[in-house]
Formats: C-alpha cells, sequence, structure tokens
C-alpha cells in the first residue's frame, strides 16, 4: 500500500501540472488568431450560419470554409450548441480535450506494459509531453490539432492493441483506420501518420511478423477505404472536400510560404525537444556517474520515435511550416523518451516511495493552492490583444449584431479584429470593398486615422473611451 502512495500523489501532482500550465490562460481573454477563427466557424455552424459540409466565416471572407475538413468546426458547435455563446464554451472545450490527450497517452502506455509494473507510472510520458512548450500553447489557443490529435491517438491505441498482444483482433486494425480517417477530416494530411504504425511494428518487433502486418493493413485499409467510398459517393461531402484539396493543398504546396528553410520543422522539433532532452539527461547522467547499469526497451523506444518523426519529417513538403503542425505526433516522441528512463524511475521509487511521498503531500498541496489563487487573480485579465479586445468589448454593445462594419484598410489586414468581431457579435467587417465608408458604423485604427479620416465626413465619432480604435457612426 504504501509503495502505490507515490504513484497516486504523482498522478495528482501531473494533473495539477496540466491545469496549473492551461486553466489560468484558458481563463484570460484573448486568443492566437487561428484559434479564434476556428471558433467563430464553429459558432456560426452552432447558430445555423452555414451547413456541416460548408461552413462559413463571413460574407467577405470565407463565405465558404474550405480551408479545413469540416469535423473540428461540426464537433466544437456541438459544445456551442449545448452550453451557449460564453467564451468559455470553446476554452472548456480544449481543456476536455487536453484531458483526453491524457488519458489516451494514459491507456497507450498502459497497453505497452501491461505486463510489467512499469505500467504504473503512466503518468511519466504525460509530464514529458507537457514539458513541450507548442503543446501547452496549442490547448490554450483552440488549435484543430487539439482535435485532430485525439483521434491520431485513438488509432495509435487500437493499433498498439493488435502490437503488443499475442492475440489478433482486427477490428482493432478497423477501427484505427476509422480513426484516421476522422483526423483527416479534422485537419487533413497530417493526421494520416499512423498509417506507418503496423509498418515500424514489423521493422522492431519479430513477434510482429509479416503475416501480421498484413493482415492488420488489410483491416486497416478496408476501413478507409470503405469511407472514402461513401464520402465519394455523397455529393456534399465530395464537393466540400474536394475544393478543400484544390483550393487549400494543392495552393499551399505551390503558393503559400511561414518559412524560407524547408528544413525549419526539424530544428523546430529539436527545439520543442530540449526539456524533455534534458530530463531524460539528468535521469540518465545519474545513473552513469553512480556507475549503475542502464537498462530500458530500445525497440519499443525506437518505434515510438520512428512514428513520432513519420509525423514531423513529411511536413517539409511545404514551406507552409508551423510549431503546431507537429503537436499530433508530440506524444509519441514523449512516450519514446519515457521509455527510456522509465526503469530508473520506477527503480527510484521503489526505494524511496517514503521520501517521495513525504514531499509530495506538500507540493501537491501548495500546486493547488497556487492553481486557486492563479484563477482567482488572473479571471478577467488579457493574455493578448487587451486594447483592441477593451474596445472591440464596447462596440459590440453598440452595433446590431448580424450587422457589417466598415474598417479602414490596415484593420482590414488585421484578421484578429475581424474574428473578434465575428466570434462574439457576428458582426462583420468589411475593409475589402470600395463602399467600406457607407457602412452606419465605420471603425478606424487611432494610430492611423489621419489617413482615413477624409473618408468619413458623412460620420461622426461614437463618445466612448477607447484605447486603440474610434468607431464613427453615419450621421
Amino acid at each position: 500500500m504504501r509503495i502505490r502512495q507515490p504513484h497516486f500523489l504523482l498522478w495528482v501532482a501531473t494533473i495539477l501540472l496540466v491545469c496549473i500550465i492551461t486553466l489560468p490562460r484558458l481563463i484570460q481573454h484573448g486568443m492566437f488568431m487561428d484559434g479564434e477563427l476556428y471558433a467563430s466557424v464553429a459558432h456560426n455552424l452552432a447558430h445555423g450560419l452555414g451547413s456541416f459540409w460548408f461552413p462559413t466565416f463571413n460574407e467577405y471572407v470565407h463565405p465558404l470554409f474550405d480551408q479545413q475538413p469540416p469535423l473540428t468546426f461540426g464537433i466544437q458547435a456541438l459544445f456551442f450548441k449545448f452550453f451557449g455563446d460564453s467564451m468559455y464554451v470553446e476554452r472548456g472545450y480544449d481543456f476536455i480535450f487536453c484531458l483526453i490527450h491524457v488519458l489516451l497517452i494514459h491507456l497507450i502506455w498502459k497497453e505497452i506494459f501491461k505486463q510489467s509494473e512499469l505500467k504504473k507510472i503512466s503518468w511519466l510520458p504525460i509530464v514529458l509531453w507537457f514539458s513541450i512548450p507548442v503543446c501547452s500553447w496549442d490547448f490554450v489557443n483552440n488549435m484543430e490539432e487539439i482535435t485532430m490529435g485525439v483521434f491520431v491517438q485513438l488509432s495509435i491505441l487500437f493499433a498498439v492493441k493488435n502490437i503488443f498482444s499475442n492475440k489478433n483482433n482486427f477490428i482493432y486494425a478497423f477501427l484505427s483506420g476509422v480513426s484516421l480517417i476522422t483526423a483527416w477530416l479534422c485537419k487533413g494530411f497530417p493526421g494520416l501518420f499512423p498509417l506507418t504504425t503496423f509498418f515500424f511494428a514489423f521493422i522492431f518487433f519479430k513477434q510482429f511478423n509479416i503475416k501480421k502486418a498484413a493482415l492488420n493493413y488489410a483491416a486497416m485499409l478496408l476501413s478507409i477505404a470503405a469511407i472514402i467510398i461513401a464520402l465519394y459517393f455523397y455529393s456534399p461531402a465530395n464537393k466540400c472536400l474536394s475544393t478543400y484539396l484544390n483550393n487549400r493543398v494543392l495552393n499551399s504546396i505551390k503558393n503559400v510560404a511561414e518559412t524560407d528553410n524547408r528544413f525549419y520543422m526539424w530544428v523546430r522539433l529539436l527545439s520543442e525537444l530540449i526539456i524533455p532532452f534534458l530530463i531524460v539527461a539528468i535521469v540518465l547522467g545519474i545513473k552513469w556517474i553512480k556507475k549503475e547499469k542502464i537498462t530500458f526497451d530500445k525497440k519499443g523506444s525506437l518505434f515510438f520515435v520512428s512514428l513520432g518523426l513519420s509525423g514531423v519529417l513529411p511536413l517539409i513538403v511545404t514551406l507552409e511550416q508551423r510549431g503546431f503542425y507537429m503537436v499530433t505526433a508530440l506524444p509519441c516522441f514523449a512516450i519514446s523518451l519515457s521509455i527510456l528512463i522509465a526503469p530508473t524511475i520506477n527503480e527510484w521509487i521503489n526505494l524511496f516511495h517514503q521520501q517521495i511521498t513525504k514531499w509530495l503531500k506538500p507540493l501537491c498541496a501548495a500546486g493547488f493552492i497556487t492553481l486557486v489563487l492563479s484563477l482567482f487573480f488572473l479571471h478577467n485579465e488579457f493574455t493578448r490583444s487587451e486594447n483592441a479586445l477593451s474596445d472591440i468589448y464596447q462596440f459590440g454593445k453598440i452595433i446590431p449584431q448580424h450587422s457589417t462594419i466598415g474598417v479602414s484598410a490596415d484593420l482590414y489586414e488585421d484578421w484578429g479584429t475581424g474574428c473578434y468581431f465575428q466570434r462574439f457579435y457576428f458582426i462583420t467587417v468589411d475593409g475589402c470593398t470600395k463602399d467600406w465608408n457607407t457602412h452606419p458604423f465605420v471603425m478606424i485604427n487611432k494610430s492611423t486615422a489621419a489617413n482615413y479620416i477624409s473618408f468619413l465626413k458623412a460620420y461622426k465619432k461614437v463618445d466612448l473611451y477607447t484605447q486603440q480604435f474610434d468607431l464613427y457612426q453615419h450621421k
């Protein structure tokens, strides 16, 4: 019983760590533009603007939102339907999906080590995973990888159930394929990398011979083919996904560039993994200094790092590379690195369980107090766009919902502003037409007001105390 207590407390500490890193940021105002854009599209869908296969952002920008497949928006729209319009709906969605990731990593680990004492430390890969900065950033900014990652981890979990078992239950391979297609329907091709799972299992595990690999692939590909055929012959799905492939995927490969270095993602991967690398280096370094034998499952570690690399390396196909694109593959690296140190960590827990328990109790109490205080003091604070959002909240009380306002050209290029208006008030911003200064309300940036004031002779300034923008109403 005494040995179990440190594991329980370590789980408590792990969940507290996840909560402390995410919740204080989730309750604050402001969000990365892409996340606010996705929330706007899902919020629109929940209110009958657009449809599942043809979601919309607004009438001027992406009247048909063809930049991603629609499943993420469909799932998040359900949250808006059930829980209302508060900004905490998408934040709650993000946190719930974060906890689902935690659960799935735990289940994958327990499947790997179900015959070993190491199954008790399934909290370890979660700690390493959440020590990767871009992971927590993703979960506090409503990125689509949050949803896609759940289906990616499900696909890996179902595959692992066959790989690390003496029995072959092909329903798991079938479900792994279904999970892959749902991952693809969330955010396209980056969600398909677990297709390599059975291949790497054949490479690294003798018991997973070519016959098992072939049979599992047959079951997986059968499910994928069945869904693709159904989508192809269902006209709305066919049109939606064809538009996405042409307008987004092919255009991205040909024309979109976020970096001038095709290998940016490889460098970014190494930089994101610095903290897990340091943790592993410290643990193994202590063993090496003490001249103690270091043992771990080499093939298991290589299997998961290979799986992770298969999710990151193909991203160099396009120059549109951002760090958060690889988030769905990062649990594989966390599991791989955890396998390297799991025997040592388990050995230390068995040796020092009383001391660990003694220190963990006050640490968990301190963590809980820190979390509560953070939530209390950071509530209604801003993580970004404080001045802009403060003004938008004021304007939203004056401008009728479902209306259009004109904005100056420089503001129209600031997508974040338009996303906030659309998400909270269904207000469309028009800065792209010649009629931008004919709408009932026009908004301009204080810092560039001199460039646009001559276009507003038919307007009077609304008397408000604002930080960044001025609002004008037609006389």
